[in-house]
């Protein structure tokens, strides 16, 4: 499902770890992976530099060949693991050339870090990652780089035992369930389809759950992945975040526009206030 997949990196560690957390997707069989550069000339990225230097054809050629070379490492890095790999170096802003390359290049999946840093600029919610996950075509895995203490996660392969799966009873956001399915596969990981409504009765959560949360959860079972429906009392985004902290929620997979009623999960919405509130890993679903 996932056989071309971007990686966008801003030549930070931050950034690199994504290479070694995201392991167990990219170094699946036929799977190519993309290394993505972007060049922004902004004296922000080169506080050292004067603003003339910048434009000169001598600058632009150095740092087109340090980038090179950079992107080039990494790519052998990869290969040297048996991974399919290359590299793209692209000049332009990093949010616009991500989605372009992502739009342009049959990707099928962007995996990133959403705390790089690039000269003094970081990759935070609000700039470059929030960018890229507001406005893809294509499903994002998104990799904080601190925990819920403030401290950077270890350079290792993500480890992936219980997907939480966001469902808000419409049939958009249904369409989680491949995804949920081929994540849980890559990983041998169980899924817990998950439903935040206001009030819960005296009747079990399953069958308190709109018809389509079970519809998931039965198109999941169907599939051989060990899966249960789990319903909560809560808004949405607090309720998510809440049960993914508390219960050992490995990755949270969720449709970043499902409707609920009049309300809508958008970017801005829901699946924001998720990636903003969790330390977890989070792969969105844009859903247009």
């Amino acid at each position: 499902m996932y056989e071309r997949i971007l990686v966008p990196l801003d030549g930070s560690a931050l950034a690199e770890s994504v290479l070694v957390r995201a392991r167990p997707i990219l170094t699946r069989p036929g799977t190519e992976v993309v290394v993505l550069r972007a060049i922004d000339l902004v004296p922000a990225m080169f506080p050292t530099q004067p603003l003339a230097d910048l434009n000169s054809a001598s600058m632009l050629a150095t740092i087109q060949d340090e980038v090179e070379q950079y992107v080039e490492r990494q790519v052998e890095t990869l290969r040297a693991d048996g991974v399919a790999a290359h590299g793209i170096v692209r000049t332009g802003s990093a949010g616009s050339t991500i989605l372009d390359v992502a739009a342009s290049g049959d990707v099928s999946l962007v995996a990133m870090s959403t705390h790089g840093r690039s000269g003094l600029a970081r990759w935070v919610l609000g700039s470059v990652a929030e960018k890229v996950l507001r406005h893809a075509q294509v499903p994002i895995l998104a990799l904080h780089s601190f925990g819920a203490s403030g401290v950077e996660f270890e350079g290792k392969p993500m480890s992936v035992q219980k997907i939480l799966v966001p469902i808000d009873g419409s049939p958009i956001s249904q369409r989680i369930a491949p995804h949920a399915i081929e994540l849980a596969r890559t990983f041998g990981a169980s899924v817990e389809v998950f439903h935040a409504i206001e009030s819960l009765t005296g009747e079990t959560p399953v069958q308190t759950a709109d018809v389509e949360v079970r519809a998931v959860r039965d198109e999941i079972a169907r599939a051989g992945i060990a899966v249960e429906v789990v319903c909560r009392r809560g808004d949405a985004a607090g309720a998510i975040v809440d049960h993914a902290e508390g219960t050992g929620t490995d990755l949270v997979a969720m449709a970043s526009h499902g409707r609920s009623g009049a309300s809508r999960w958008l970017l801005g919405s829901v699946a924001e206030k998720v990636v903003r509130g969790t330390h977890l890993p989070v792969f969105l679903l844009p859903v247009r």
